[in-house]
């Protein structure tokens, strides 16, 4: 196998031409930038770090947007699609997309909000499932779940171990006069009850409930389990609305799915050029690039940049 000869470029260009020459080299695509030259008194590097930071955040979030696009508003391909590769770009479509690229980047960031709201409605019919759940087995309950009883009563709302009958609680209870029980809901495994004593009582009533396991439910309402399952369905209702909607947007912004590919890439090279911009050594009025390029290409990279830039390009081996 042929080794590639290789050879040391250094350029030297104006820095009103940084910009556009960082991109005819990138678009090339053969040279391998190194930048062996440190900071002194007249050459001095820019500090990029804000400029990369925000275009790293922007690549991701185009990633993003493409994953959430092709989960949930795929696109139907065929096997032999995945064989085309990317289409090729030209210069002036590049330069005709930084005109929209702040556009694109709306989309992209709306996008990936219509997701997270997304898991946030679907998060929130799983809460209000299982809330669903945990009143089920109150739902013939007439009053609140934090009902604490009047001004000469006191309420006892809670769950008995195994099941109970109305009788078999009485008897346990016999000694406490004045005593209203209500059988909520019963299984093999527990009884629910709603139980009403005077508050002379109320010591007494306590201390015998504690005797047969009783434990006060921890689901806190306002508003009877009724009601309340009620308010539930009609919370689920609204909120399936909102996520059929959003569905609906995300399908009218996959519109843009070829925006948002010609975004990524956009991104991707903005960013290797800043990264490259903050090694460039720079003055006030010019800038210096070094690298290394195939010896094949010398001739025809000068070439190039002597035609287009008021530069100096030198090689060395």
């Amino acid at each position: 196998m042929a080794v590639l000869q290789m050879q040391r470029i250094t350029i030297c260009a104006l820095k009103r031409d940084r910009k556009q020459l960082l991109e005819y080299l990138q678009r090339l695509g053969v040279i391998e930038i190194t930048n062996e030259i440190s900071e002194d008194e007249v050459f001095h590097k820019m500090d990029v770090n804000v400029a990369v930071s925000l275009l790293e955040k922007g690549k991701r979030n185009a990633e993003e947007a493409i994953r959430i696009l092709n989960e949930l508003v795929p696109v139907k391909k065929s096997m032999l699609d995945g064989l085309n590769g990317r289409n090729v770009v030209s210069k002036k479509e590049y330069d005709e997309f930084a005109e929209k690229s702040e556009k694109v980047s709306r989309i992209v960031s709306r996008i990936v909000q219509i997701e997270k709201q997304l898991a946030e409605s679907k998060a929130e019919l799983i809460r209000m499932s299982t809330q669903s759940e945990m009143l089920l087995p109150w739902v013939n309950l007439d009053v609140p779940l934090n009902f604490k009883g009047t001004k000469k009563t006191i309420a006892y709302i809670g769950s008995i171990p195994g099941e109970w009958s109305l009788d078999a609680i009485y008897a346990e209870i016999s000694e406490i006069e004045k005593v209203t029980i209500d059988i909520i809901y019963s299984s093999k495994t527990n009884t629910n009850v709603f139980i009403l004593c005077e508050k002379t009582e109320s010591e007494r009533a306590i201390e015998k409930l504690r005797e047969m396991g009783f434990t006060y439910q921890t689901l806190q309402t306002t508003k009877a389990p009724k009601e309340m399952e009620a308010d539930l369905k009609l919370e689920e209702k609204e909120v399936k609305l909102d996520i059929e909607a959003l569905l609906e947007e995300l399908t009218e912004l996959s519109s843009h799915r070829s925006e948002i590919e010609f975004f990524q890439d956009y991104a991707t090279m903005r960013l290797h050029k800043y990264e490259v911009l903050g090694q460039l050594p720079q003055s006030k009025s010019i800038f210096v690039i070094t690298g290394y390029l195939p010896k094949e290409d010398c001739e025809s990279i000068e070439t190039g940049i002597l035609e287009k830039f008021e530069a100096f390009v030198e090689f060395e081996s």
